[in-house]
């Protein structure tokens, strides 16, 4: 495959995952937010093994520019982001 070409996305996942987050997104705003969830997601009973880095992709401002997790990392984010202990903004 060129290099110059796209990946192809799949817009249905894209679309589900920005519209689940976009809540989230909002509140990551705020001082603190991505390294307390990352903390969160580091301790059982996720153990998810990540890094800062990755939770700020995650959670990116613009959608265009955020990363989707890997499926494993996904179905974890899905269970523990309502259960985290940050008001939400709806």
């Amino acid at each position: 495959m060129p290099r110059n070409k796209k990946r192809r996305r799949l817009k249905i996942g894209m679309d589900r995952w920005n519209k689940f987050v976009e809540p989230y997104v909002v509140v990551a705003r705020g001082r603190g937010f991505i390294a307390e969830l990352t903390r969160f997601l580091n301790q059982k009973p996720y153990n998810l093994g990540v890094m800062q880095q990755q939770v700020t992709q995650w959670m990116r401002n613009d959608p265009e520019r955020r990363i989707q997790p890997g499926a494993g990392a996904a179905l974890v984010l899905l269970d523990a982001l309502p259960k985290f202990k940050f008001p939400v903004s709806k």
